[in-house]
């Protein structure tokens, strides 16, 4: 595939009268997500520097937040997951 370049035909968003942005509130995913991305961030950072002296390169930026429902119960078995999603397509089996 052959990278292309193209003029821009729309007006420079700073030429128009008004923007439209997407705000996201506290509890929003994308939120959550960047909040822990960020303490894991700081709190390996310190790590490294008492370990080694100085900050080693890491990357925490990319986070999934998955949710479900949970009935725990004795005897129950655990449900678990090696990939994203798959306990989601199977949620209403575990619904009583």
């Amino acid at each position: 595939m052959r990278p292309s370049i193209a003029l821009l035909s729309a007006p420079s968003p700073a030429k128009l009268p008004f923007e439209i942005v997407e705000r996201k509130g506290i509890g929003h995913p994308d939120t959550i997500c960047d909040a822990l991305a960020e303490n894991l961030s700081a709190t390996l950072s310190r790590a490294y520097l008492q370990r080694f002296g100085r900050i080693l390169h890491h990357n925490v930026d990319k986070a999934l937040l998955v949710g479900g429902v949970a009935r725990p119960a004795f005897g129950a078995r655990a449900a678990n997951s090696d990939r994203a999603g798959s306990l989601s397509r199977d949620q209403d089996r575990w619904r009583h």
